[in-house]
């Protein structure tokens, strides 16, 4: 059976207005429908990037150059043992970062194919 709630991840920007957070699904699969990124100032317009499995180019999913205030319906599917890096560069040091996602989580093994 399907349920639907949402999952967020903070962290403080360091010195550089740098940062990440990662989600992992628990207890089932994981289809994220809805994402959005903000940050508790933004002097400086940071970017965020998500990534799957690692930050690395080659897992690069999208990005925005408005990582202070941008949200995306992009659909991802994270099976258990997957993992989703928002990666923030070029905020406000000290500022909050958070990636809010929207779950629709299913029994392990049972989400739909990615599209």
């Amino acid at each position: 059976m399907q349920q639907q709630f949402p999952k967020a991840s903070s962290v403080t920007l360091d010195a550089t207005g740098a940062g990440q957070v990662l989600i992992t699904p628990t207890g089932g699969d994981w289809v994220l429908v809805n994402m959005g990124v903000s940050v508790s100032s933004s002097t400086l317009q940071p970017t965020a990037k998500l990534f799957k499995n690692f930050p690395a180019q080659v897992n690069f999913i999208e990005g925005s150059y408005t990582g202070a205030n941008d949200s995306s319906n992009t659909r991802i599917v994270l099976r258990q043992g997957e993992t989703l890096f928002c990666v923030w560069a070029g905020g406000d040091a000290g500022a909050r970062a958070t990636l809010v996602c929207q779950v629709v989580q299913y029994p392990p093994g049972q989400a739909p194919l990615e599209q």
